[in-house]
């Protein structure tokens, strides 16, 4: 089935079961809901996979007068929830100032609808950056040391490579301090030390 083929096909779906299509009385025109090959007389194939067909009238059916092939950006300018506003002495659609001035949309809207600023206004203050967390109060890690004998260091190995191979959740401090120590000892030097001192600090 080809692109376009589906595109009718959608097309034909919407206006019969869509009920956002159904309440508005949107239909395709009996020319296109006919035939298929009328459509692709009409239309022409898909221009490309970013294009989808379009209704230049939003409230208006899909017919040849009134559809178009348009990319997602075109057609969410053409929507029932565009606002357009004054600026310059020209009516502009806000979702087209937003981007040019580099505004993000929902600010935008926020600033125009919520807080009543002047068109002007709102596209001329730049978005604040979110400032970083503080640190001042940020609480710090206790440095622990444990000391451990070899035949409890090996034990401890033995639990954590068994916790690894089935997947299991470990304390992850306990986790960490151990791990440090199996790769010092267990893993590059090959043998278990007979006294092993665990601390976070050498994690």
């Amino acid at each position: 089935m080809s692109p376009t083929v589906r595109i009718w096909l959608g097309m034909l779906n919407r206006c019969k079961y869509n009920r956002q299509y159904t309440s508005k009385g949107i239909t395709v025109c009996d020319k296109w809901a006919n035939s298929y090959d009328a459509f692709f007389r009409d239309m022409g194939e898909r221009p490309s996979l970013k294009h989808s067909i379009d209704r230049i009238d939003n409230d208006g059916n899909y017919e040849p007068s009134n559809c178009r092939w348009a990319t997602q950006k075109t057609q969410m300018r053409n929507t029932s929830r565009n606002v357009y506003v004054e600026y310059n002495g020209q009516p502009r659609l806000i979702a087209d100032l937003a981007e040019e001035h580099g505004v993000p949309l929902a600010l935008l809207h926020s600033r125009l609808s919520s807080r009543g600023w002047p068109i002007e206004r709102a596209l001329s203050v730049p978005p604040k950056s979110i400032p970083k967390a503080s640190t001042k109060n940020k609480r710090k890690r206790k440095h622990v040391t444990v000391q451990l004998d070899q035949d409890t260091f090996a034990a401890l190995v033995a639990i954590i490579r068994w916790k690894d191979k089935n997947a299991c959740v470990f304390p992850e401090n306990l986790r960490h301090a151990i791990g440090w120590v199996i790769r010092t000892y267990a893993d590059e030097k090959g043998y278990f030390p007979k006294t092993a001192k665990i601390t976070n600090k050498s994690v």
